[in-house]
């Protein structure tokens, strides 16, 4: 997108999505939390305080969350929950 005016979105009821690209906007939230069969998750540069994984993750191989100033600064602790993660870009997310 690459959006200075988007704030929000909503992707509630997405069973089917396998990849969601929302970088470099001004998101204050990610929430894919419905997107169990989700492969591709590109969020960096934004204003997240958080975001929300589906409870099924074992499709997501890449996660690219960077520059974003988590709130929960534990949240990449257990990566067990992500068995199949091949690209994982964290950096500067305020993580411990």
């Amino acid at each position: 997108f690459l959006s200075t005016s988007l704030r929000n979105i909503n992707l509630t009821n997405t069973p089917k999505l396998k990849r969601a690209c929302f970088e470099f906007n001004t998101l204050l939230n990610f929430d894919l939390s419905s997107s169990n069969l989700i492969e591709d998750i590109r969020g960096a540069g934004n204003d997240f305080d958080y975001f929300t994984l589906p409870s099924q993750t074992n499709n997501l191989w890449h996660l690219c969350v960077h520059h974003n100033h988590f709130t929960n600064q534990n949240i990449f602790n257990n990566l067990s929950k992500i068995p199949n993660i091949a690209d994982l870009l964290i950096d500067f997310t305020n993580q411990k």
